[in-house]
């Protein structure tokens, strides 16, 4: 018998990140940098009482018309849901180090650390994104 280990979920309204010059909110010539979310992966061990899941994501950066050089920071939450209660809930600030404005910047994103307690089942959701300002 296999034990259950929940995919990660990538929501559309969450997988895409942009970044606008200051004031240029909105404006696509005013991006500095459009980051998605293009993969997600795991891994679950299972202990006594409880199940951890290692998490990571596969994304890149794409500069805007107003690229540069430089690290940015993601703001990636990673969450675990079982129904209406969450288990885990986390947010990271991620920099990722931009060298060349010409194309795209790959990054990985690893999170170790997701613990559930009551164990893994079929009822637990993983939700990674980027998380938005309230």
């Amino acid at each position: 018998m296999r034990a259950y280990c929940p995919p990660v979920s990538l929501q559309q309204e969450t997988a895409v990140f942009t970044t606008y010059e200051r004031g240029g909110e909105g404006d696509p010539d005013r991006i500095v940098y459009r980051t998605a979310i293009s993969d997600g992966s795991r891994a679950c061990s299972y202990g006594d009482g409880a199940g951890t899941i290692t998490a990571a994501i596969a994304g890149r950066v794409i500069p805007g018309p107003r690229g540069r050089t430089g690290t940015v920071t993601l703001p990636i939450r990673v969450e675990a849901t079982r129904g209406d209660d969450v288990l885990y809930s986390k947010t990271f600030q991620h920099p990722v180090t931009i060298s060349d404005t010409a194309g795209a910047t790959q990054f990985l994103f690893t999170d170790p650390g997701i613990v559930i307690p009551g164990g893994i089942d079929r009822s637990v959701r993983l939700t990674i994104g980027f998380a938005r300002s309230r």
